[in-house]
């Protein structure tokens, strides 16, 4: 492998955990017995965790993601933490440097390839003909990327706004004020990472619940709506205020700018290590087709929401729009995010 170092053992070797429950939520007509799936989709009810939160393998594997339901674990700490078995990060570690193997440049690496190296990778490990990450080549590569995301999204929004109506109502949503303040989830410093994820488990059924509710309130038939539970894929930086972490964040926000953050890379860099703060671990989407159902959306959530950014009012430097919010569901701080889908 190599890299690394050696590697940190967890206190207890990630499990093959049992099936997570025989019941799944069912949006409007209560509990379904059925056999639970091995994977679940994004854009059905999600299935109940009551087993996985019983187990306490609660942790979404770094690989496989929050949807292969039999892959969820408890692995937290070590070199592979993240991931239920060894075996997934040496095989992330080995596809990576293998990529890594056919770049001649660092002024011509592609972030959006379809074999695209992972910037968790590539910056304390990756090298071109020996070296490590060039900055000064490797910046406006980044730069382009935010620019060319930005001239695509200005040009999304301004064929949303042309749509009848959709002006008006985009400039009602602007003025919609944003919520600020720290919201924790319930139990503080002492909550851990295990803790955050039965919380983020548990909540997750009630919260495409709430998205229904939302979407009813919104007036407009044929909604998108998925949910997730955040990958806690493993970040090896150490120094927040280093240059290549600074330049991880430009990459995460241009070329991932609808996905949150990795949870360990939040911890070191924006929350000093307080899982409590972390409030996007259970979170749903909602894609809307009219801007006129966007704002209703968007008055009914502000109903209940504690935090609230209006990125219709205020884009990010990439052009992205969207409203998110952070309610409590069952005693859990989530994350609902609304936008036009093409936005």
């Amino acid at each position: 492998m190599g890299g690394g170092g050696s590697r940190l053992q967890p206190s207890k070797t990630p499990k093959q955990p049992p099936t997570p429950s025989i019941s799944r939520q069912s949006s409007g007509v209560g509990m379904v017995a059925g056999p639970q799936p091995d994977e679940a989709s994004p854009n059905e009810p999600p299935p109940s965790f009551v087993g996985l939160i019983a187990e306490g393998t609660v942790v979404p594997d770094a690989r496989n993601g929050p949807y292969v339901l039999n892959s969820y674990h408890d692995n937290v700490i070590g070199d592979f933490r993240g991931y239920e078995h060894e075996a997934g990060y040496d095989d992330w570690f080995a596809t990576n440097r293998a990529i890594m193997a056919q770049q001649k440049s660092w002024g011509t690496v592609d972030f959006e390839g379809a074999n695209a190296v992972d910037p968790d990778y590539m910056f304390p490990y990756g090298t071109i003909n020996g070296e490590g990450v060039n900055m000064a080549e490797l910046r406006p590569v980044v730069m382009e990327a935010q620019r060319a995301m930005k001239a695509g999204s200005d040009q999304a929004f301004e064929t949303a706004c042309s749509k009848p109506g959709a002006a008006e109502a985009y400039e009602r949503i602007a003025t919609l004020p944003e919520r600020s303040g720290e919201v924790r989830q319930p139990g503080g410093e002492q909550l851990d990472l295990v803790g955050l994820y039965k919380g983020g488990l548990g909540a997750v059924g009630e919260l495409w619940e709430y998205g229904q509710q939302a979407i009813v309130a919104s007036g407009e038939a044929g909604v998108a709506a998925w949910w997730g539970i955040l990958k806690a894929k493993p970040s090896q930086k150490t120094n927040p205020k280093d240059d290549t972490e600074t330049l991880e964040r430009a990459l995460t926000r241009a070329l991932n700018a609808n996905q949150a953050q990795r949870i360990w890379f939040k911890l070191a860099t924006e929350y000093g290590g307080d899982i409590s703060k972390v409030t996007d671990c259970a979170q749903i989407s909602l894609g809307f087709a009219t801007a006129e159902g966007l704002e209703r959306a968007a008055r009914f959530v502000l109903l209940q929401a504690s935090t609230f950014k209006n990125r219709v009012a205020n884009p990010t430097d990439e052009g992205y729009r969207d409203l998110t919010f952070t309610v409590l569901i069952s005693g859990h701080i989530c994350e609902v995010r609304a936008a036009p889908p093409a936005i």
